[in-house]
């Protein structure tokens, strides 16, 4: 898992491609780990009240203001009175115990990314095909892991159109 990748992908052009995560499921192991790397990497992590900030501003319809598309996650943090001790690349923002119908586990389309920490593989598996019911089956995935069996308990619960292990979500979606 190289979280600085992750970190240049899902803030790369402000994301006016669709491709990279919008949200990541970690395994409760990885957890505190890639907080910490994220963070070492420009992301700021939000704490529960900024994340209810986010949502009553950004996502006060259920799904990101087509506003804030394309912005970069200075501004957001700048519009939201958040600030950090270091250039913010990336807001990430915390699901409490992955709670299905957030408007944070929607596209976005913005440097921000939904976090979800998983406990049981049955609940990302269950978590990550809510999203895809809610948002449109047929999307492209992107799994990060070296696990086969796990890979292929993600694939047969997910209906996408391609599924990408440990590939940068921004290239894969786009080659044919």
């Amino acid at each position: 898992l190289n979280v600085k990748d992750i970190t240049f992908r899902k803030s790369f052009d402000n994301v006016i491609v669709c491709g990279p995560e919008n949200n990541f499921l970690l395994e409760d192991l990885a957890h505190d780990k890639f907080l910490f790397l994220a963070k070492d990497n420009g992301a700021a992590i939000l704490t529960p009240i900024e994340v209810d900030s986010l949502l009553s501003t950004l996502f006060s319809k259920g799904s990101l203001d087509s506003n804030w598309i394309g912005r970069s996650a200075h501004n957001v943090c700048d519009f939201m009175g958040v600030y950090r001790d270091y250039p913010i690349k990336l807001v990430l923002a915390p699901v409490q115990d992955g709670i299905g119908g957030s408007a944070l586990l929607k596209e976005k389309l913005v440097p921000i990314l939904s976090v979800s920490r998983m406990h049981e593989d049955e609940d990302a598996l269950g978590l990550a095909k809510s999203i895809l019911d809610d948002e449109g089956t047929g999307h492209i995935e992107i799994v990060h892991c070296n696990d086969k069996s796990r890979i292929e308990a993600f694939y047969q619960v997910v209906n996408v159109s391609r599924i990408l292990v440990n590939t940068p979500g921004t290239v894969g979606c786009i080659r044919g």
